[in-house]
């Protein structure tokens, strides 16, 4: 080997050594940011990773001539976390819609028990609905419900 070639490959290891690192590294790095803007948007936007199911009771409520008019109740709530995180201090709402999907009264809930990424766990909730503008409980006008989330905790 001349002198040339030995200076070449002396030069040309360290080199391609530094490259194969920093080609190594980018995935990890990119890795690394998917997650912290995951982070991000659960925390602003929890909804867009928790998906909830709320389990109904009728009950009745009164009964007015012949009718019988039941009222809807949330019993309890299931949450998926679909997350890379855990979570904790989930607050949100089940909003009570009328058929054109106008909110017509909201039932607030805070959950504190832990949720672990992939994790799906049942929740009891209280049902302590809002009276809603035309009076009574808008569960029993409710045509529909939607549960979003609102705040969330992010556990490293």
């Amino acid at each position: 080997m001349t002198l040339r070639k030995a200076l070449a490959l002396a030069i040309a290891v360290p080199l391609l050594t530094v490259a194969g690192a920093r080609c190594k590294a980018e995935p990890q790095r990119a890795a690394e940011l998917a997650r912290a803007e995951e982070r991000l948007n659960l925390v602003s936007n929890p909804t867009l990773y928790l998906q909830a199911f709320a389990e109904e009771r009728r009950d009745d409520a009164d009964v007015v001539g012949d009718a019988t008019i039941s009222e809807k109740r949330i019993v309890s709530i299931t949450v998926r976390n679909t997350s890379h995180f855990a979570v904790e201090d989930i607050d949100g709402a089940i909003l009570w819609l009328d058929e054109s999907e106008h909110r017509i009264g909201a039932t607030p809930f805070v959950l504190h028990e832990p949720l672990a990424p992939d994790q799906l766990k049942r929740f009891l909730v209280a049902d302590t609905a809002d009276a809603g503008a035309e009076g009574g409980t808008p569960s029993a006008r409710a045509a529909s419900l939607r549960i979003v989330f609102d705040h969330v905790h992010a556990i490293e």
